[in-house]
């Protein structure tokens, strides 16, 4: 029997590979993407089983393509890992940090550390692919100038010096990652779900949706609008939602689907709590 294979967007020793480890902990294979529409055209196919995907952070905020790209695809969300996320500067060995004149990492890791940015305007900010993959650059590049921002997992598998640990604005900094399949099995233990929805083009229907929220018990813990493309001042808006009664979502959910349009549950999964892991435990989910 082959290998779980579970598409990320990034590469080994990424945060996405982390939370990948931390979730299946079983017999495993990571496929390596290089954008989040690469991770649903590979999930798409009949090789891949799962797919991992961020959607937010408690500093830099939601990653809004994310959710298009799940409903477009027409993908379900079946779980869920908060992880905490910490960033480090990486170099070269022999580098210091007088040296760097070139700072690299994804868009999201260098929005979470820019107070430490800031006090260093004489290094540029480069964007790149994810924050693995920049380590790994810096160290295939052999540079002595140029630096990356990266977890502790990416210093020890392309063998970098951490210059300055802990750069990330605040360090109770959680990333929300979503996993994916193409269909979602019936869970008995799910407690959250996922749904979007569009409104009719009339006054109140946001707020009768919110009353039926409440009316039914269930715990609003997140509401996104987007923009639809082509259509002026219509969004879809996409709601998280945490509850006890299995029975009383389900009638929430009918009636939801009846006062909105193209009504769609993207998810019914267990809620995760977030949780303290240490740098040990970082090492093994990543490096075993």
């Amino acid at each position: 029997m082959r290998p779980m294979k579970v598409a990320i967007q990034g590469i080994a020793a990424s945060y996405h590979h982390r939370a990948s480890a931390l979730y299946f902990k079983e017999d495993y294979e990571i496929i390596e993407c290089p954008t989040f529409k690469n991770v649903c055209e590979r999930l798409r196919g009949n090789d891949i089983d799962y797919a991992v995907m961020a959607i937010e952070n408690s500093i830099a905020g939601s990653i809004l393509p994310n959710y298009k790209l799940i409903k477009d695809y027409d993908f379900r969300i079946i779980g869920e890992i908060y992880l905490p996320i910490e960033f480090h500067l990486l170099a070269n060995r022999n580098v210091s940090l007088g040296d760097i004149r070139c700072v690299e990492s994804h868009p999201m890791a260098i929005a979470q550390c820019s107070g430490f940015l800031d006090e260093h305007p004489e290094m540029v900010v480069v964007e790149g692919e994810d924050t693995a993959s920049v380590a790994k650059k810096i160290k295939t590049g052999r540079f002595t100038d140029r630096a990356a921002i990266a977890g502790i997992e990416a210093a020890v598998l392309y063998e970098l010096e951490i210059l300055k640990h802990n750069i990330e604005d605040m360090r109770e900094n959680y990333t929300r990652f979503l996993i994916i399949a193409k269909h979602c099995p019936y869970d008995d233990k799910a407690n959250k779900s996922t749904i979007s929805f569009e409104l009719p083009n009339s006054y109140g229907h946001l707020s009768d949706v919110l009353e039926n929220i409440a009316y039914r018990h269930a715990n609003l813990t997140k509401i996104q609008s987007l923009p639809i493309p082509g259509k002026p001042n219509k969004y879809s808006f996409y709601l998280d939602m945490e509850w006890e009664s299995v029975e009383e979502q389900e009638t929430l959910l009918t009636e939801i689907k009846s006062i909105t349009k193209n009504f769609s549950v993207l998810g019914w999964y267990k809620k995760h709590e977030p949780e303290v892991i240490n740098v040990k435990q970082k090492l093994n989910v990543c490096l075993t």
